[in-house]
This record gives structure tokens, C-alpha cells and sequence, in this order.
């Protein structure tokens, strides 16, 4: 029940419990009408009412779902076409569409790695921990919000650690960037999106 309610606000989880329970009234009273042989003409009027009260949210729900299945496969699309200008604004605008209407760690997670694929670093944090607010141990989360720390460090200027860690006489090294995001524990599914973000910083190198 939480999974089909998931994409809907408050108010609109509300309007359909209200819609369904007031559906169920008038079917009572309708077979109340029957068993009295009373007229049940005037009855049907009053059944618009549950009918839009249940239809509107079902109808905002089934078009989330929707989006968020295009969403991961315009993703995907990215992940393989890095440089395609109209999947990353298709990427985008889904994107933006289902930021207000993702209340799962999930759905929050899966709006965390779409602003890493577009390259907002922090956006793709801040998602990351709303998505760790719901469940702290969500392994996704945790992983993009790892790679989405190491990508904004990538985008600074080199600072004085990095600089004395290449400093002549020093023993230890500091993993590159590379190294870091290879690091990151993440579910076999999310993998390509590592080799993603190499290319991506490969790519700024050049």
C-alpha cells in the first residue's frame, strides 16, 4: 500500500481514503434504496463526487510511476551518450518534475544520481542525505553521496594537503580522484555510473 501511495502528497492520499470511504456509503445506501424499492435515480448524482475524489489521485499516481520509469531509462541513456545535450535536459526536466513527489529513500536516491549525471554536485548531496534521513543504511545514498563529495572536490582547486602529499620526500600518497570514486562501495546496478564520472574527469584533464 506505501509502494502505490508513494508519489502522492498528503492531501492527495487523503482525498482518495475520503473518496473511497464515501464510495462505500453510498453503496450502502444504494442497496438501502433497493431493498426499499425507494427511487435511485437522485443517489447516482451524488457518486461524481467519489468517483473524481478517487480518480484524481490515481490518475497524478499512475503518471509519477510513469515519469519516474522514463526517468530511469533516459538514465541510462545518459550514462551511455554522456555528450547527448537533449537526453541531459530530457534528464533534467524529469528530474525537477519528481523532486517535490519523492518521499522514499529510493525515489530520493534515484533523484540524487540524476543531479550527479547532470553535474550539480550539490544538489546530488543534498538528495543523497534526504535519502539517508528515511533510511540511514541505504547503500545507494550512501555510495552517491561519496561520489558526489569526490566529484566537488575534483571541480576545486588543488589544496595544500593535496599539494604537500606531491611534495618531494613524502612517503604516503593521497588516492587520485579516480582512485576515490573506484572506492565507492555501490550495488552492482549503480556501477557503470563510476566509470561514468572517470570519463567525465578524464575529460576535464583534457
Amino acid at each position: 500500500m506505501n509502494d502505490l501511495l508513494s508519489g502522492l502528497h498528503l492531501y492527495e492520499i487523503v482525498l482518495l481514503l475520503l473518496g473511497i470511504f464515501l464510495f462505500i456509503i453510498l453503496s450502502i445506501g444504494l442497496m438501502y434504496y433497493i431493498i426499499k424499492k425507494e427511487k435511485i435515480k437522485q443517489l447516482f448524482l451524488f457518486y461524481i463526487f467519489p468517483i473524481v475524489m478517487i480518480g484524481y489521485p490515481s490518475i497524478m499516481e499512475i503518471t509519477v510511476s510513469k515519469d519516474r520509469i522514463t526517468l530511469k531509462k533516459k538514465q541510462e541513456e545518459l550514462l551511455n551518450n554522456p555528450n547527448d545535450k537533449e537526453v541531459a535536459e530530457e534528464v533534467q526536466e524529469l528530474t525537477e518534475k519528481l523532486e517535490g513527489r519523492s518521499f522514499t529513500a529510493e525515489h530520493r536516491a534515484n533523484i540524487s544520481k540524476s543531479w550527479l549525471l547532470l553535474g550539480d554536485n550539490n544538489r546530488s548531496t543534498l538528495f543523497a542525505e534526504k535519502a539517508l534521513e528515511k533510511d540511514e543504511n541505504h547503500q545507494v545514498a550512501q555510495g552517491l553521496k561519496q561520489l558526489a563529495f569526490v566529484m566537488e572536490e575534483a571541480s576545486q582547486p588543488p589544496n595544500e594537503q593535496a599539494m604537500i602529499a606531491l611534495a618531494p620526500g613524502v612517503t604516503h600518497r593521497m588516492l587520485t580522484k579516480e582512485e576515490e570514486i573506484k572506492e565507492v562501495s555501490l550495488p552492482e546496478e549503480h556501477k557503470e555510473l563510476q566509470s561514468f564520472l572517470i570519463k567525465r574527469l578524464r575529460e576535464r584533464q583534457d
